[in-house]
């Protein structure tokens, strides 16, 4: 995982000026057929509950061990899919997300509404989103049998993993407000400190 730990620094680096913008944890438990290698895809999934239902994912092609933890970003210079994704989480429309486990052969996963997830309604609107971050707190996989004495029948796994949203957030318009008064207080300001010379030095004019 040494690769994907240097790919959280360098986006870490990048975008210096993001601010977490959500975050929620996951528990995900399951089994699959049998198969030779013992691993997983931690999956992050984004679709519409009526057709066309158009799904995207975050983390395919990652793949981790039992014992694995670590984390990795994932933005428009890693994940080909990432502006569209994250182009979802701000369209003001309240889609699903799906933290799923995937196997080779096989997976599970649960679902539910952006504003569960991200605790805004009805998604994070107006927000500019740099990157997600993925961090596997733990990962459990050993093998399963569905009848005792028969042989490994497959795998079963346990993942713990978290994920942040990072990003800038849009201004308040209290916020913008503010700004508005500070700039303008400031330009006048500048034009009086022009005109109007220091205390002492003879001034035709009247300040």
């Amino acid at each position: 995982m040494l690769l994907w730990a240097a790919t959280t620094l360098h986006s870490a680096r990048v975008f210096a000026d993001s601010m977490m913008l959500a975050s929620f944890d996951t528990f995900e438990g399951g089994s699959a057929a049998p198969e030779s290698r013992f691993q997983v895809q931690v999956v992050l999934r984004h679709d519409f509950f009526v057709p066309p239902r158009d799904a995207l994912k975050l983390g395919e092609g990652v793949w981790w061990q039992d014992g694995d933890a670590g984390s990795v970003d994932f933005a428009s210079s890693n994940a080909p899919n990432f502006d569209s994704f994250a182009a979802r989480l701000i369209d003001g429309v309240d889609g699903f997300l799906y933290p799923t486990i995937l196997a080779s052969h096989g997976g599970a996963g649960g679902g539910a509404p952006e504003s569960y997830f991200l605790n805004a309604f009805p998604d994070l609107i107006g927000s500019g989103i740099d990157f997600i971050r993925l961090i596997v707190n733990d990962v459990s996989i050993e093998p399963w049998e569905s009848f005792p004495g028969n042989g490994i029948d497959g795998i079963q796994w346990f993942v713990d993993s978290t994920y942040e949203i990072w990003g800038r957030p849009v201004p308040e318009p209290g916020t913008l407000a503010l700004v508005v008064f500070g700039l303008t207080g400031y330009s006048f300001r500048r034009k009086w400190q022009h005109n109007c010379p220091r205390r002492g030095v003879p001034s035709a004019s009247s300040c």
